[in-house]
């Protein structure tokens, strides 16, 4: 720079950077030049002046990563004089607001007033900002289209160096898809909690029969389905059923398929034609890519007699008192709700001896996996049913669930898994 001025050359502010020894890291200088001259204009030599401005830099750097940083949040930011006007907005009120900064500047955030709050709401933040403290509040805004969306606003004061609040720095997050999330959980919930209800509490009373049942669901709902249905013949039918598929649709087709059963059932049909008319009820009603597999038992307590039909469900389990296997209570048709005109059959008649165990599952016990895969399958069903047949049909149910456990070795089940004894 002294050359420069040296040889004539006049210059202002320039920016250069430098190291030296006690500033390793460099140091930035403002330099300005300018030639030395006799009266008689003669050169006499050169002036500079250097200004050490590197504090004043490293703000103005850190001002601009600031600037950046804030302009492209994805949180709506915008600042307002004290009369509430927009002096700036950042991209992500555009995109959030879909008011332009051209829409914004000279007016004020009320272009944001969905209507929803009532004066209390606006008093609560003008009283607490005017304090000078930070506002924190949930709002419900409208966006320049029309469309109603929450936001988590916090509303900062800025003060000047004479302590006055000049500015209002608001941050809002959009929280709609999360409300939305936190209704569909909600009513997720209550649609669970319905569900439960339509499985029998307490132990039913049959004559003859200690009967127990438990679902363990692998959400809040599920499509599997058990039931103890007395009839007025002094009959009861237990029911297992599970739906392809998790979560709400299933659990819908479940409640109809439950509905419907126990109106064919009351109304007198055998358990084979009730799964003859319930099938082509839910052909009709149901999309294609789901069934229902479905097992029913009828027991006559004045003969001890037992008969079943299965549509394309898990064979149940008649067990001797001793722990053999007596029966095999197999699929006597296809599943539920995939073939219209399909017909169920019944299987043999069954004459139960004291301490007999029947043991309905559905395929989430005999598909839960240990670590290395292995399934735990049927035969592992009927192991427990023939080690715990003396114990009571909860006894039994809680055994089997215990058991089931213990294989997993902690590893979540992704399947409802249902027991009915």
């Amino acid at each position: 720079p002294l050359a420069r001025a040296v040889a004539g050359e006049h210059f202002e502010d320039e920016e250069f950077f430098v190291r030296r020894a006690s500033a390793t890291d460099g140091v930035w200088l403002l330099v300005s030049g300018a030639p030395l001259r006799t009266s008689r204009d003669e050169p006499l030599g050169g002036v500079v002046v250097f200004r050490d401005i590197t504090e004043t830099k490293a703000k103005d750097d850190s001002i601009k990563r600031l600037t950046a940083a804030v302009d492209q949040s994805a949180d709506a930011i915008f600042v307002t004089d004290r009369d509430w006007k927009f002096q700036y907005v950042n991209r992500g009120f555009e995109k959030m607001t879909g008011f332009t900064s051209e829409d914004a500047l000279g007016n004020t955030p009320r272009i944001l007033n969905s209507g929803t709050h009532d004066a209390d709401h606006f008093q609560s933040m003008w009283s607490t900002i005017l304090r000078g403290r930070v506002y924190r509040g949930t709002t419900i805004n409208r966006r320049k289209d029309g469309v109603v969306w929450h936001g988590e606003q916090s509303v900062t004061p800025i003060r000047d160096t004479q302590d006055q609040v000049t500015h209002f720095v608001s941050v809002t997050k959009d929280m709609t898809e999360r409300m939305l999330l936190h209704e569909k959980d909600a009513e997720m919930r209550v649609a669970g909690i319905i569900q439960q209800r339509l499985y029998p509490t307490d132990a039913p009373h049959v004559a003859s029969l200690d009967v127990a049942g438990a679902v363990y669901s692998a959400g809040v709902t599920c499509g599997d389905y058990f039931d103890v249905i007395s009839l007025p013949d002094d009959t009861v039918v237990l029911a297992i059923g599970d739906v392809s598929g998790h979560g709400i649709g299933p659990a819908l087709i479940m409640v109809e398929a439950r509905a419907h059963l126990r109106s064919l059932l009351v109304a007198g049909h055998s358990i084979q034609e009730a799964l003859t008319l319930l099938n082509e009820l839910l052909c009709e009603d149901i999309p294609d890519d789901h069934f229902v597999s479905l097992l029913l038992v009828r027991f006559d307590s004045r003969t001890r007699n037992l008969t079943h039909a299965n549509a394309g469900h898990p064979a149940g389990l008649v067990m001797k008192a001793e722990g053999a296997l007596r029966a095999d209570l197999a699929p006597t048709g296809p599943a539920l709700g995939l073939l219209p005109g399909a017909l169920y059959g019944v299987g043999s008649t069954i004459e139960l001896d004291e301490g007999d165990v029947i043991a309905l599952v559905t395929d989430g016990i005999t598909e839960v996996h240990a670590p290395d895969g292995e399934l735990y399958e049927s035969e592992r069903v009927q192991q427990t049913v023939a080690d715990q047949r003396g114990k009571t049909a909860r006894g039994i149910v809680d055994a089997l669930y215990d058991s089931a456990n213990l294989f997993a070795a902690g590893q979540e089940t992704d399947d409802d898994l249902t027991l009915l004894v």
